[in-house]
C-alpha cells in the first residue's frame, strides 16, 4: 500500500469528489503527477444523503431547461446539485428529472463519477489522529499511517444541538419517527428553518397541532437572498399557521423542556409580548436545530471562526497551520448568512475547484491560468459577467481573476474577494481585474423585496445583482460597478458599454 502522498483528502462527499476531478483533469491537461488520497469512514461517497434531508427531498434546483446546451456554462447557474467537469457527461439531471429531486440522486452520482475518473478513495476507514512531523503531515488511520505535505478536511456538518435544559428529552431530527406515528398528537418543533419547517410539512395532515418555535424571526429566502433561508417549498406550516388551521409560529426562548404525566412541557419566554413566560405541552417535542460543521478533534488545535468554523484564510487554508485547508460547507464561516452559498453544492463545488488548483500549483509548482488568445477585453469581460457561473451563484463572495500582462490576457481561474483584496501587487507589468457579480443594499426593502422601485441608468441604485470589477496594478487601485439587467445580458445597457470602453482604454493605455 502506498503511504506517501502529496494531499489526503478526509472525508468523501461531493466537496472532495469534485476537488478529486479537478485535480485529475490539471493532472491530465499539465501531464503532471499529482498523488492524492481520499480517506472516507463510510462504505460509500455521499453517504450523507443517505440520511439528510431526513424526509429525502432535496429543495436545491435541478432545472433542465435554460436556452443552452446542458454543457454550456450559463446552464450550470441552473443546476444546483451536480459536480462540475469539463465534459459534462454526468449530471444530476441524469437520475432525476425533478426540479427538487430525492436526496438519493446523489451518492448515486458521485459513485458513477468515482468509477469515470477512477478516483482514489479508501473506504471503510477512520482517520483516528493527525499530527505535524518534520513539515509534513502524519495522517494515522486504524489500518495504518500516511504521510503527506497537505491535508484537506472535508468533513461536513452535522446536526447542531442546542443549548437548551432537557433538551435530552427531546427526539432528534435524524431521528425523527415516521409521519404515522405522530396521528392525533400534538407536537412541539424547536426551529423554524427548513429542517423544522420539513419536519412539520411531513406530519402536517397526521398531527393535531403542530408548533415551530425559535427566538429568531422568520425571513424567507427571497427576502434575504441567502439560500439557507427558509425556503418557501417548505412554507406550509407557516400558511396554515395564518390561516388558523392548527398551526403555529413562535418567536420565543425556549427555556427548558421537562416530561410528566401529561406528556412534555416545554417553558417559553415570547420575543413579543412584554416578556410573557408560557408552559406549552405537548405529546411530543422534536429538535431541528439545523448544522453546524464537523471538525475532528483528530487535527491539532485551531482557532474558529465565531466559535464554530474553521478559521481560513481567502484559499480555504487554515491560519493556523500550513498545509491544512478545508473544503466544502465546512468553508461556509467565511459567508455565513451571506448572499453567497459556501454551505451548499452549488456554492462549495466552485471554492473546491479553487482550493484544488491552489493546492495542484503548489504542488507541482506551475501557476495555472489559460491565456486568452485572440481577445477582446471588453467583449471578454462582458462573456464572463453574462455567462460564468461560479460568479453568479456565489455573488459578492468568487470572482473571476484576470491578468493583463505585456498585453497578454490570461484568465487565471476563480479568487475570493477576500484573496484579492490582500493580493500586494508588485510587479508593474501585471494588471490584476477581480470580476464579481453582487447585490446592491437590500436590507432596506427586505420585508417587501417584490415592490423595489427602480433608477434605470443610475448605476449607484442597482440592487438586483450586477457586476463588479476590481481593479489592481502598482500604479492603479479602482472599483468600478455597471447597471443590473433583468435578464443578466450585462452588455445591452448603453450605460455599461460605455462604462466599459472607458475602462478598457485606461487599463489598455496604462
Amino acid at each position: 500500500m502506498e503511504k506517501n502522498y502529496d494531499l489526503i483528502i478526509v472525508g468523501c462527499g461531493p466537496a472532495a469528489i469534485q476537488m478529486a476531478v479537478r485535480l485529475e483533469e490539471l493532472r491530465n491537461k499539465y501531464k503532471k503527477n499529482i498523488n492524492y488520497l481520499i480517506i472516507e469512514r463510510n462504505s460509500m461517497a455521499g453517504s450523507f444523503f443517505n440520511f439528510y434531508p431526513v424526509h429525502g427531498r432535496l429543495i436545491s434546483n435541478n432545472k433542465l431547461y435554460s436556452g443552452t446546451p446542458r454543457e454550456s456554462e450559463y446552464s450550470e447557474r441552473f443546476d444546483w446539485n451536480s459536480i462540475l467537469m469539463d465534459d459534462d457527461e454526468i449530471q444530476a439531471r441524469d437520475y432525476s428529472s425533478d426540479f427538487y429531486p430525492l436526496s438519493s440522486i446523489i451518492p448515486q452520482m458521485l459513485r458513477d463519477i468515482v468509477d469515470k475518473f477512477n478516483i482514489n478513495i479508501n473506504f471503510n476507514e477512520t482517520v483516528v489522529k493527525i499530527e505535524k512531523n518534520k513539515g509534513n503531515f502524519l495522517v494515522q488511520t486504524e489500518k495504518g499511517c500516511y504521510e503527506t505535505k497537505y491535508v484537506t478536511i472535508a468533513t461536513g456538518l452535522e446536526p447542531k444541538i442546542p443549548e437548551i435544559k432537557g433538551y435530552e428529552l427531546t427526539t432528534p431530527y435524524h431521528k425523527m419517527r415516521h409521519k404515522s406515528y405522530y396521528r392525533d398528537k400534538s407536537v412541539f418543533i424547536i426551529g423554524k428553518g427548513n429542517s423544522a419547517l420539513e419536519c412539520a410539512g411531513d406530519i402536517m395532515n397526521e398531527a393535531n397541532m403542530i408548533i415551530c418555535a425559535s427566538p429568531e424571526p422568520i425571513r424567507f429566502a427571497y427576502q434575504t437572498h441567502y439560500v439557507g433561508s427558509p425556503r418557501l417549498v417548505n412554507s406550509v406550516p407557516i400558511e396554515n399557521y395564518q390561516l388558523k388551521s392548527l398551526s403555529a409560529i413562535l418567536d420565543c426562548e425556549i427555556c427548558e423542556i421537562r416530561k410528566d404525566e401529561k406528556g412534555y412541557r416545554v417553558k417559553v419566554a415570547y420575543q413579543h409580548a412584554q416578556g410573557e413566560i408560557e408552559d406549552i405541552y405537548a405529546d411530543e417535542v422534536i429538535c431541528a436545530t439545523g448544522f453546524q460543521p464537523i471538525i475532528p478533534e483528530i487535527i491539532p488545535s485551531i482557532s474558529r471562526l465565531k466559535d464554530v468554523w474553521p478559521n481560513i484564510d481567502g484559499n480555504f487554508m487554515s491560519v493556523d497551520m500550513e498545509g491544512l485547508s478545508f473544503a466544502g460547507a465546512i468553508t461556509h464561516g467565511l459567508d455565513y448568512k451571506q448572499f453567497s452559498s459556501s454551505g451548499f453544492i452549488h456554492g462549495f463545488r466552485y471554492n473546491s475547484i479553487l482550493l484544488a488548483q491552489h493546492l495542484f500549483s503548489k504542488i507541482v509548482g506551475e501557476e495555472i491560468k489559460k491565456e486568452i488568445i485572440d481577445f477582446d477585453v471588453r467583449d471578454y469581460i462582458f462573456d464572463r459577467m453574462n455567462n460564468n457561473s461560479g460568479i453568479y451563484l456565489q455573488p459578492g463572495f468568487l470572482g473571476v481573476h484576470l491578468v493583463l500582462e505585456d498585453k497578454k490576457l490570461y484568465d487565471c481561474g476563480y479568487s475570493t474577494v477576500i484573496a484579492f483584496d490582500e493580493l500586494d501587487v508588485m510587479d508593474e507589468k501585471k494588471l490584476h481585474m477581480l470580476i464579481t457579480l453582487e447585490y446592491g443594499d437590500i436590507n432596506a426593502c427586505m420585508n417587501d423585496p417584490l415592490n423595489i422601485a427602480r433608477r434605470p441608468g443610475v448605476i449607484e441604485a442597482s440592487l438586483h445583482i450586477h457586476p463588479i470589477i476590481r481593479i489592481k496594478s502598482r500604479n492603479m487601485h479602482k472599483t468600478i460597478a455597471l447597471e443590473e439587467n433583468l435578464f443578466n445580458r450585462f452588455n445591452s445597457s448603453d450605460v455599461n458599454i460605455n462604462i466599459m470602453e472607458k475602462l478598457v482604454n485606461e487599463i489598455i493605455a496604462g
